[in-house]
Parts: C-alpha cells; sequence; structure tokens
C-alpha cells in the first residue's frame, strides 16, 4: 500500500482545532484563577473560607500545559500548509488534538467547581 499524499484538509482542521481547544483551557485558567483569588480575599477578610473543590493547581498546570502544547500543534500545522509536507505525522497529530481536548475535560473537572461550597477552613495563612 502506497503512502498517503499531503493531506491539507487535514492540516486546516488541526489548524483550526487547536486555538479553539487551546482557548478552551484559557477560560478553564481564569476560572480557577478567580476561585483562588475569591478563596484568598475570605480568608483575609473572615479568617476562614471554604476551601476550592478539587485540586486547582493540578488543574491551570494541566491548563498552561495543554496552552503550549496547542500552540506548537498550530504551529506545526500552519508550517505543513505552508511547505505543503507532513513536518508531523498525521497520527500524532491526531493523538494531540485528543489529547487536548481530554485535557481540557480533565482541567475543568480538577478544577474548582463554580458556585461550590468546600470544606471550611480556619487554618491560619502560611507565612
Amino acid at each position: 500500500m502506497a503512502a498517503a499524499g499531503f493531506n491539507d484538509s487535514f492540516w486546516v482542521a488541526v489548524a483550526a482545532a487547536a486555538p479553539v481547544i487551546g482557548l478552551a483551557s484559557v477560560v478553564a485558567m481564569e476560572r480557577v484563577a478567580r476561585s483562588i483569588v475569591r478563596y484568598g480575599e475570605q480568608r483575609e477578610k473572615m479568617g476562614k473560607a471554604p476551601l476550592p473543590q478539587g485540586n486547582p493547581v493540578a488543574a491551570l498546570r494541566i491548563a498552561v500545559g495543554n496552552v503550549g502544547v496547542q500552540a506548537l500543534a498550530l504551529g506545526i500545522a500552519l508550517t505543513n500548509l505552508s511547505d505543503r509536507a507532513d513536518v508531523m505525522p498525521r497520527t500524532a497529530a491526531t493523538i494531540v488534538t485528543a489529547a487536548g481536548l481530554a485535557a481540557v475535560a480533565v482541567g475543568v473537572t480538577t478544577g474548582p467547581l463554580p458556585g461550590s461550597g468546600g470544606r471550611s477552613s480556619s487554618r491560619e495563612p502560611r507565612q
């Protein structure tokens, strides 16, 4: 079976999907960061606050990493379109795109839930 030729439609789809997936991660980052700030403000004001549910630090790391990976995927897709040659195997691009979608889902479920209460914390802030 002969190798398939260059598929510009595939790379256009990757180039279109990468910024959308990256933007979804940025939205998740903003939501997580806002909950962390709200937690700090409530602790400072009242001495205790409901702990954010989930793992905000992990959610931020996942989202930041995903934005970087999607930026790389976009760059590779645009390079492929410009050169009309496959610099990256299509299978790898498919995996990166699917993993990016999964990372958005994991980041959203790992981070704090909107409007969620959480456990109350009366611990003193770390110095």
